[in-house]
């Protein structure tokens, strides 16, 4: 192929990039834990990866245990309100967890037919 030449379809390939971006958890339990939603302003002139190819979490099925992300447990519906923030913000694609209560960070999840979900 040359550059007069059109690119056939069989020549071309198209790679999609998607990056989940950890930092968010962070940055988003700080905002609605304390520092305030204004912290969260311009996501995209961070020098993080361009929105478009962000997956954005408030939390997943780790950091939910371990403390480092908003669970349903924390204060005041943080939890509830990134998860509006993070669906109406346009930065990434966002990720929404499914998950189930738990009574400590080593508890596995229960065998049940009807899952009780907390979000």
């Amino acid at each position: 192929m040359s550059k007069s030449e059109p690119p056939s379809p069989g020549s071309l390939l198209v790679i999609l990039t998607i990056v989940i971006r950890f930092r968010c958890l962070t940055e988003l339990k700080n905002a609605f834990c304390g520092a305030g939603i204004a912290s969260l302003q311009n996501l995209d002139d961070r020098g993080w990866v361009p929105g478009l190819q962000a997956n954005v979490l408030v939390a997943n099925h780790d950091t939910e245990r371990q403390d480092d992300s908003l669970n349903a447990k924390s204060p005041a519906n943080a939890y509830t309100l990134a998860m509006i923030f993070s669906l109406a913000y346009p930065y990434g694609k966002p990720s929404i967890l499914s998950s189930y209560e738990f009574s400590d960070k080593d508890v596995r999840a229960r065998n049940l037919s009807r899952p009780r979900r907390r979000w």
